[in-house]
């Protein structure tokens, strides 16, 4: 692979994960989701 495709890929995958965190604290408002699920996405 070169170099080029390899940030591509890890942007992607950044983006990813950082509009599924914005979206567990923004729209998600449970008892399990947002205090356990979001904190282990986030370390």
């Amino acid at each position: 692979m070169s170099k080029t495709r390899w940030h591509t890929l890890y942007l992607s995958l950044f983006l990813l994960l950082l509009i599924t965190e914005v979206f567990i604290a923004v729209y998600i408002h449970d008892e399990f989701v947002r205090p356990y699920l979001g904190d282990i996405l986030v370390k």
